[in-house]
């Protein structure tokens, strides 16, 4: 039976939940693709000071880990595994995303123009 990249995500990230909260890290977004070059798992790490390469690592090898047991129970042999940081353009998601940045300069975009035909606004997070 095949599964969908939703269902497999679903089924595994409370596993790498927990491998990168061991770490000190959050999953800030995980992702699966099928691509040209196959099965892609994407993960973007994050925590309160910013995470850097050296949490890339970490991350990679703590998920590796993981997913190459038998606990995982991935449906597929194969896999690229990229990890990376939100970077500066990073969306805010969560209250604690914005408390964070209380004093940061910020862009708000809207999907569609305003009465006055604008579509996006900068401030400063308060």
């Amino acid at each position: 039976m095949k599964r969908s990249n939703k269902y497999i995500t679903d089924k595994i990230r409370p596993y790498i939940l927990k491998a990168l909260e061991e770490k000190g890290l959050d999953l800030f977004e995980l992702t699966l693709r099928s691509e040209r070059g196959g099965v892609v798992l994407r993960i973007t790490i994050d925590k309160p000071e910013g995470p850097g390469i050296e949490d890339c690592t970490i991350a990679s090898r703590a998920v590796s880990e993981f997913l190459d047991s038998d606990e995982s129970n991935i449906p597929f042999d194969r896999y690229n595994l990229e990890v990376s940081t939100p970077g500066l353009e990073r969306p805010l998601r969560s209250e604690s995303d914005f408390k964070r940045f209380i004093g940061k300069k910020c862009k708000i975009t809207n999907r569609e123009k305003d009465k006055t035909g604008r579509k996006s606004y900068t401030g400063i997070i308060e």
